[in-house]
């Protein structure tokens, strides 16, 4: 019995040595979009009741993140790089979150669902409806996914490594 081979296996094997473009597609929308976003106008700090106002550096992001099991996450952060350190700007706000077509939905207890358009620009910037958003800097996403890891939404001075 011979079995007839799908043209897309071939195609992509020929593409591991280079003959054939055929497998070079863009990635998902999910998982373009996952992970964390930043606004990319960060602004003052509210000084002095964040421990990152001591550093005179202080920057607060506007952030959400599109975490793995579809997990939204949103609120924003003050951010030292003299003290290394960034907290809560009071408790985040969670929910969960589906990719369709071009957009994504935003689903959080007690608020309507929030549907976003979702398009990229050449310069990193991507729009989710009128959202403008970036990602932040890799020693802040590295840091954000260690302090939600355990499901924490608030935190104080946690550490930001370079």
């Amino acid at each position: 019995m011979r079995r007839n081979r799908a043209p897309g296996v071939i195609a992509c094997i020929t593409t591991i040595v280079g003959l054939s473009p055929a497998c070079n597609q863009s990635p998902s929308l999910a998982t373009q979009v996952a992970g964390w976003w930043v606004d990319p106008q960060s602004g003052a700090c509210y000084c002095p009741q964040q421990a990152e106002c001591g550093g005179g550096d202080c920057v607060a992001y506007a952030l959400f993140g599109l975490l793995p099991n579809n997990r939204y996450v949103e609120g924003s952060i003050a951010y030292s790089a003299n003290l290394a350190s960034m907290s809560t700007m009071g408790t985040l706000l969670t929910g969960t979150y589906q990719v369709r077509d071009t957009s994504v939905i935003i689903s959080q207890p007690n608020v309507a669902d929030a549907t976003l358009t979702v398009t990229f620009l050449p310069s990193g910037e991507a729009h989710f409806g009128a959202r403008t958003e970036v990602r932040p800097p890799a020693a802040i996403t590295a840091a954000l996914e260690k302090a939600t890891a355990s499901g924490s939404l608030t935190w104080k001075s946690y550490p930001v490594t370079q």
